[in-house]
């Protein structure tokens, strides 16, 4: 009995110690995420490195390379991963999210894994793929806004010939833009070099871009294509409105102080002023601006430089009203005229107003246009039609002497009717009424009228004699006749303007008193 148990306990103890003695002939195993031969990635796509390393009992070393097959590329740029892993583990899990850089050399490369485990029992697997170029074209992210470069304009959605634009929104890429084309309608493309994987191409547009000048109304393509740097292209395509407002602004009607001529040309004399009262001008498409200039220019005498004077030039917008009265317009002056002291005969002042709509430039302008020109300011221009004595009119001729019959028995009172025509303004008037024998002891008086504010031209003499003394008394039987023999009376009127000229008429009247003692 002992012997069989002595016996049992070898053979059990021979087949334990040979399993101990027993060698690991189990292969680890590796296991991948699926990619093959015809796996390609493109440039910044990310390659999901999912490796599982796994044995038996132990897990000595794990290698995972990556790299490119027969590389001879020179670029430092390289797409590669090479690690190894030691360890004592019955399995390793490796999840990796790899970025294939731009640029790298594109063709076939390789993902290489090796397990090794403590038994020195080692399993490799090696699986192909490609890297491909860069596939993906250029976009815009959103939309291109197309703004109007004119000022007060930009929220207009309709462009005319001429109009200068810009350009509005990001060009985006994956790996890098290289330039875009810019193309309105059938117009030669325009090209503009482009950097970076993001670009807003209005800051290298800027304002550079003009409707061209040969579309018609309607509405036309704005065309952008988009090139990366390999050559990837994409094309946007915007529709553009292009409504020409192609009737000119209108000056529809005119208020003045005068008519102006058909020749333009208003005389006015020195002193005077000639106005606008209104100017109404009318587009369909909109006011966008007008100028007014004033220039006064006088006549080149002899050979002395006359250079015209700017009185006036300023411009305002309208901001695309349809219609307006210019004169209501507060920072602009209609109203011109001539220094009634220091103006000369033909001097000028040219007045023009232009008027812009939202097509057109300032060369294309409408225009209203006329010239005041002053007039010569002649002397003043005294006449008198007719005397009147004792309320009997009668015709005296100047410098001629007119006997006063009358004054042997009766008072004669002087009265005139006539008047003072003058140009532009009186500086004075004069009227005297004197006895030439008696100086100022005999029969006389005087006016000197220097306010004419509340007169207008021609001045009514005859009114203003009316107000006078004129009179030329008679001497009763028995009193002293002493000094009044033949004595003789003088009118003067003189009046003198402005400018100094002077005009003066006289009128003599004689009575014989002598008469009187015969």
């Amino acid at each position: 009995m002992k012997l069989h148990n002595i016996a049992l306990y070898f053979i059990l103890y021979a087949v334990f110690t040979s399993c101990i003695a027993l060698e690991d002939n189990f292969d680890p195993s590796i296991n991948s995420m699926d990619i093959n031969e015809e796996s390609i990635f493109f440039y910044k796509d990310t390659f999901n490195l999912q490796v599982t390393f796994s044995d038996n009992f132990l897990i000595e070393e794990a290698t995972v390379s990556i790299g490119k097959v027969n590389d001879e590329n020179t670029s430092t740029v390289k797409f590669e991963y090479d690690s190894t892993y030691e360890v004592n583990a019955r399995a390793i899990v490796i999840d990796s999210a790899l970025v294939v850089p731009p640029h790298v050399s594109i063709g076939t490369y390789y993902l290489s894994l090796r397990n090794k485990d403590a038994g020195g029992n080692i399993i490799e697997d090696t699986t192909f793929f490609q890297i491909g170029t860069d596939t993906l074209g250029p976009s815009v992210d959103g939309d291109v806004d197309v703004v109007s470069a004119i000022p007060g304009n930009t929220e207009a959605t309709v462009f005319c010939r001429g109009e200068r634009i810009y350009l509005d929104g990001m060009l985006i890429d994956n790996i890098g833009l290289a330039k875009v084309s810019v193309q309105i309608g059938d117009s030669y493309p325009i090209l503009f070099p482009l950097q970076g994987e993001s670009v807003n191409i209005n800051s290298i547009v800027q304002k550079k871009l003009f409707i061209p000048n040969d579309i018609v109304n309607g509405t036309t393509n704005l065309t952008l294509i988009i090139e990366d740097l390999f050559g990837n292209t994409s094309t946007y395509i915007k529709q553009l409105t292009i409504n020409c407002d192609d009737v000119a602004p209108n000056f529809d009607s005119y208020t003045s102080t005068e008519q102006i001529p058909s020749d333009r040309i208003v005389l006015i004399y020195p002193g005077a002023e000639f106005a606008l009262n209104t100017l109404v001008v009318q587009d369909e498409g909109g006011l966008d601006s007008v100028r007014l200039q004033v220039i006064k220019s006088t006549l080149d005498l002899g050979n002395e430089s006359v250079t015209p004077e700017t009185l006036f030039d300023q411009e305002l917008p309208l901001n695309g009203v349809n219609s307006i009265d210019l004169v209501s317009l507060s920072s602009l002056d209609f109203s011109w005229g001539f220094d009634p002291t220091s103006s000369s005969t033909g001097e000028t002042i040219t007045v023009s107003v232009q008027v812009i709509d939202q097509d057109q430039t300032w060369s294309e302008a409408s225009l209203f246009r006329y010239s005041i020109v002053a007039k010569e300011d002649l002397p003043p221009a005294i006449l008198v039609t007719d005397f009147i004595f004792n309320g009997v009119k009668e015709y005296v001729p100047e410098n001629t002497v007119k006997v006063l019959d009358e004054a042997d028995t009766d008072n004669v009172r002087i009265q005139l009717d006539g008047k003072v025509d003058e140009n532009v303004a009186l500086d004075s008037l004069v009227i005297e009424f004197t006895d030439v024998q008696l100086g100022t002891e005999g029969q006389g008086e005087s006016r000197i009228i220097t306010d004419f504010s509340n007169l207008t031209y021609p001045i009514d003499i005859g009114t203003i004699v009316s107000d006078m003394n004129l009179l030329v008394k008679s001497i009763p039987s028995g009193e002293d006749l002493y000094g009044y023999t033949n004595s003789e009376f003088i009118l003067k009127i003189r009046a003198v303007d402005v400018r100094g000229q002077v005009d003066e008429e006289f009128y003599r009247f004689s009575v014989d008193y002598g008469k009187l003692g015969d």
